[in-house]
């Protein structure tokens, strides 16, 4: 009578285990804390008892994700949940390679299945079991996926990240993924294959040769979804892309009837764009052509990715006219803190004369005329400034000439007459 009792304690004790490695912490994200001082709590609300606090900078594991809150694990594993939008967290990202492929309740053949997904569909990875992922749903739910139908194709930031609007468009089921600022590459190598979905098994479309030109308007892993001069669009392994390199320019400078020669590396440092753009040799000397000024574009890029942050004025989160104020201060001019009073200051431009290191600004709309926004022009039609659109992508580099920004600049001034 002993061995089908120790058969049932061996049967109770294997269960325990299963239960105990499910609820222990998963395979985690990789996180960092973007706030001052954020509160831990014991389960995933406001009204929950504080079980602890991080500092900015505060490196955690995230193990799990509810509705706008994460499972963090910190200092010797302890856990306990935080509220997303303070934390930047890298996730894995995984593709599944088959149609029907079954998400279960739990990681087991045996467990209900909750939906299925098909081939190409790709979800954030919120933790692992053995052979088995969890993957994050639509509306906070989540799932498990057996590791012979998914593959770990990149990996996902979410929440403040250099460079990036985290909101801005959905590819991954039941979440928002990044966005970068889409960018020009160049083809390297002949009959490089452009295919329909990121794998080497999809469809080929049409084959590039060396040095053609696309748009890079995706990075998925070792794969970037790109756009070709005639629309097309498809996928190109990273491998065949390689940097434009611009073209050496000669620069004419009006005020002395003198050129000025600009190498590939300068132009390539005052360049706003990874695309190579012919010069205005219109622009006076000393502005958007000339070498003047290149060392404030290289110094202001350096916060490209910084967040917006209504107030702010450090490099914790800028406003507009937080990080115009920070860059021009730098440079030993003491302006005004808000917009409209920097639009007050300085020597008034024509926008025909900006020059590297003039601010710009624009209006609420184009009916309403009151200025609320600034940024600082570094050449070839572009600005540099602190943006809260887009779902608040902070630093970084639009077109003055291109969107609502066309219809809403409204003025201009120099604050330095010689930028360095």
């Amino acid at each position: 009578m002993k061995k089908p009792q120790k058969i049932l304690t061996a049967a109770i004790l294997a269960v325990l285990t299963l239960a105990s490695a499910v609820c222990a912490p998963l395979a985690e994200g990789r996180g960092i804390v973007v706030a001052e001082l954020l509160n831990i709590r014991v389960t995933p609300s406001k009204d929950a008892q504080v079980a602890g606090r991080l500092t900015y900078g505060a490196e955690v594991g995230v193990i799990d994700a509810k509705e706008g809150w994460y499972q963090i694990s910190y200092g010797g594993g302890d856990t306990g949940w935080v509220v997303e939008d303070y934390i930047k967290a890298d996730f894995d990202v995984v593709q599944a390679t088959a149609d029907n492929v079954n998400v279960r309740k739990s990681p087991s053949t045996d467990a209900p299945v909750v939906r299925q997904i098909n081939k190409f569909d790709r979800y954030m990875v919120v933790g692992s079991f053995n052979d088995w992922f969890k993957i994050k749903l639509e509306n906070y739910e989540t799932g498990w996926v057996n590791d012979q139908f998914a593959i770990v194709t990149g990996t996902l930031s979410k929440g403040v990240m250099d460079g990036v609007d985290t909101r801005s468009q959905s590819t991954i089921g039941g979440i928002n993924e990044p966005k970068r600022a889409a960018s020009k590459m160049a083809i390297k190598g002949n009959n490089v294959n452009f295919r329909s979905m990121p794998d080497l098994d999809s469809e080929i479309v049409l084959t590039l040769s060396n040095d053609d030109v696309v748009t890079v308007m995706e990075y998925l892993g070792e794969w970037r979804r790109v756009k070709t001069s005639d629309g097309a669009v498809g996928y190109i392994n990273k491998t065949f892309l390689k940097e434009i390199v611009p073209v050496q320019v000669q620069v004419s400078q009006p005020a002395s009837g003198q050129g000025a020669a600009v190498n590939a590396k300068s132009a390539k440092k005052t360049e706003a764009s990874n695309s190579p753009k012919k010069v205005d040799a219109s622009k006076p000397s000393g502005g958007d052509s000339s070498k003047s000024g290149s060392k404030l574009v290289t110094y202001a890029k350096q916060f490209i990715g910084i967040r917006y942050k209504w107030g702010g004025t450090t490099t914790k989160g800028f406003d507009c006219s937080g990080f115009t104020q920070y860059i021009m201060r730098h440079y030993g001019a003491n302006i005004a803190r808000i917009s409209r009073d920097q639009a007050q200051g300085g020597t008034p431009v024509k926008k025909e004369n900006l020059r590297v290191g003039d601010l710009v600004f624009f209006t609420r709309s184009a009916s309403n005329r009151t200025i609320n926004h600034v940024g600082i022009y570094i050449g070839s039609g572009n600005f540099i400034h602190s943006s809260s659109g887009g779902g608040g992508k902070g630093v970084t580099i639009s077109n003055l000439n291109s969107g609502s920004y066309a219809k809403r600049y409204t003025c201009a001034r120099r604050y330095l007459n010689n930028a360095p």
